[in-house]
């Protein structure tokens, strides 16, 4: 009975070894400017909430050693701006800049085929980054200017809508692997027959 529950262990260790971590970071706050031709569905002072999911193993893609590009980390996105909703799944790019003539900045840009999305954050003086690796968590209260833009563009109609980020989460999103693996740690009983 030891041998199953072994191999089952070894596997879902290697199972989980392939996946790289994936975290899911979620930005909230208020609109507070529309603009646009045509009248966007949203409304100053509607409630926003951007988020989306990346890839810790994505690779900087600048050879710079303030400066990381992490392109296509971001794997999947959400926005929802009052009762207006979204969702894409199209790789989307996350900036992160240490040191740099301001301070310390942090963007990610989704850009899907008919809307834009993105969030700046700028630490004014530095201090929010010791390096320019992936963050895989961020503090809120350590960045001086945070904001949330949307563009919404089909041909020659298009809305925009802006605001300030109130609220931060970000987590851990638990894989499929992990779940296997926890799973396969139960220990197994097999009945006997008499």
């Amino acid at each position: 009975m030891r041998a199953p529950l072994l191999l089952t262990a070894g596997l879902s260790v290697f199972a989980g070894s392939v996946e790289a971590d994936v975290y899911e970071f979620i930005f909230r706050g208020q609109i507070d400017t529309i603009g646009g031709a045509i009248p966007a569905p949203v409304e100053v002072g509607d409630a926003f909430e951007f988020r989306y999911r990346f890839r810790s193993d994505a690779l900087d893609a600048n050879g710079a050693p303030n400066v990381g590009e992490y392109m296509g980390a971001i794997i999947r996105d959400w926005v929802t701006i009052g009762s207006f909703a979204t969702m894409d799944a199209f790789p989307a790019d996350i900036f992160v800049l240490n040191d740099g003539f301001v301070g310390d900045s942090y963007s990610a840009n989704v850009f899907a085929p008919i809307w834009t999305a993105t969030v700046n954050m700028t630490n004014i003086g530095g201090g929010a980054f010791a390096d320019d690796s992936l963050p895989t968590d961020l503090n809120l209260s350590d960045w001086h200017i945070r904001s949330f833009s949307f563009e919404y563009d089909v041909g020659p109609a298009f809305w925009s809508a802006s605001g300030q980020i109130d609220e931060f989460e970000g987590f851990l999103v638990p894989s499929t692997h992990s779940l296997f693996a926890l799973i396969a740690l139960v220990p197994i009983r097999r009945r006997r027959r008499r």
